[in-house]
Formats: C-alpha cells, sequence, structure tokens
C-alpha cells in the first residue's frame, strides 16, 4: 500500500487544512523552536514529521540550512508548500519508520512530537532509522511528549483518556500513539544507537500555549502546565 493511500496517512488527512485550529503545535511558539534550534549541529537537517507547519522551516532557511521536511501525509506536505518554499527546502513524502534517504547524509534530525507511532516496536524503528541517516556526530534534536503528563490528567483533573500502560499509549482521534516517559528514552535512545547527550523536562507554560492548549482541547494548563521531554541523542 502506498502512504497516500495508508490508514496513518488517510486519518491524518483531515487535518493538514486549519491545522493550528484542531491540533496544538510547539512549532508555532517561538521559544520552542529556538530551543530545538539552538542544539542544532551542522547545516543539512531534516525536519522529521515537518506537518503543515511552516515555522520550523522559515527559522532554519533564515539561518541558511538546508532543509528537508518529511511527512508520510501528503496532504500535510501539500499545505506546508503552499504555506512556504525556497530553493534550500526540499518536502519529501516518507514513513519515519523507513526514511527514503540514503545513510550518512543529514547533520541533525528535528522533530517536534512526531516520534507517536501506534506500536512501541516501532519508536524504535524510527530512531533506529534517525541513526541511520545521520552522519557521524550528527544529532537528533526532539521534543517527546510524555506519557507521565497523560497519567496526571487522567488522575488529578478526572479527564476520560485512554491509556495502555504497557505500551505508554494514549487513544484519541486518530487512534492509538506511543508517548515517553524519562524511563523509555534512557532505553530507546542506545537500543537504537543513538548516545543521549541531554534530556530535559520542559513545562508548556507561556500564555501563548496556555491559550492554545485552552482553545483547542479546552484544557486550563495555567496552574499545571503540560510538561514535554526534550532530548538529544547523537551518532557515535
Amino acid at each position: 500500500m502506498s502512504l497516500k493511500n495508508s490508514k496513518d496517512s488517510v486519518v491524518w488527512q483531515d487535518f493538514a487544512k486549519d491545522y493550528d485550529s484542531k491540533v496544538f503545535s510547539l512549532t508555532s511558539v517561538p521559544k520552542r523552536r529556538a530551543q530545538l534550534i539552538t542544539l542544532l549541529k551542522g547545516q543539512r537537517i531534516l525536519n522529521l514529521g515537518c506537518g503543515p507547519m511552516s515555522y520550523l522551516n522559515r527559522d532554519l532557511v533564515a539561518l541558511g540550512k538546508r532543509v528537508y521536511a518529511s511527512d508520510f501525509c501528503e496532504k500535510m506536505l501539500e499545505e506546508s508548500k503552499k504555506s512556504y518554499s525556497h530553493t534550500m527546502l526540499v518536502h519529501m513524502l516518507c514513513d519515519s519508520r523507513q526514511l527514503s534517504f540514503e545513510s550518512d547524509v543529514f547533520d541533525s534530525i528535528l522533530s517536534s512530537n512526531s516520534i507517536l507511532p501506534s506500536s512501541r516496536i516501532e519508536v524504535v524503528k524510527i530512531l533506529s532509522e534517525c541513526r541511520r541517516v545521520l552522519n557521524k556526530g550528527g544529532r537528533l534534536v526532539a521534543f517527546l511528549p510524555s506519557f507521565d503528563c497523560g497519567l496526571y490528567f487522567r488522575n488529578e483533573k478526572g479527564l476520560s483518556i485512554r491509556l495502555d500502560s504497557k505500551q505508554l499509549r494514549e487513544y484519541d482521534t486518530t487512534g492509538w500513539q506511543c508517548f515517553h516517559t524519562l524511563d523509555s528514552i534512557k532505553k530507546e535512545f542506545p537500543v537504537a544507537g543513538l548516545n543521549l547527550v541531554s534530556l530535559e523536562k520542559v513545562f508548556l507554560d507561556t500564555p501563548n500555549e496556555v491559550e492554545q492548549i485552552q482553545r483547542i482541547y479546552n484544557l486550563d494548563t495555567s496552574a499545571n502546565p503540560i510538561w514535554e521531554y526534550l532530548v538529544v541523542g547523537e551518532k557515535l
């Protein structure tokens, strides 16, 4: 089956247009983009699971980076192209579990909430593919959504969230998605051959983030912000 007609791709097609009214994107927040970009190495960058938003691509090109923006959903890429195009930017339709690139070609890979496959084994597949296409010493810089945060909001806020604690998954409108914990990151990055350089817990507490999360998900996080993990893994 082609990516265009795959189940996952079809599910996400409906989110391609008016994305910022349906999904909260960290890359819409300048502070979070800066956190990712300051951790980069080199000039040749893969924006993994870029989605339809162009903020990150614009910032990278403005810094003189050669950018490859990938996504497994063709409609996401179409919207991204409409939003922003540049001679230093290439859009690629490809599955993160089997990237359409030669080995050892990127200096860095950026991922903002795009490592969310439906099963745990696929997390390692994606990380392993990232390692394969990175140059020696290259970096994967990623924001990874926290499974612990889902547990907190279910238990403390009484939200009805369907969780699978064994695989660290949450079920929403797109189906099952694997999230992350400190322990899972510390285990899966080395298994995939990535040296864990840094791991930071980041609270999404800026006024912009609180407002967007409230507007899109009707969830008040002003007192207890959602948190994610900012991770850097390096290919030795």
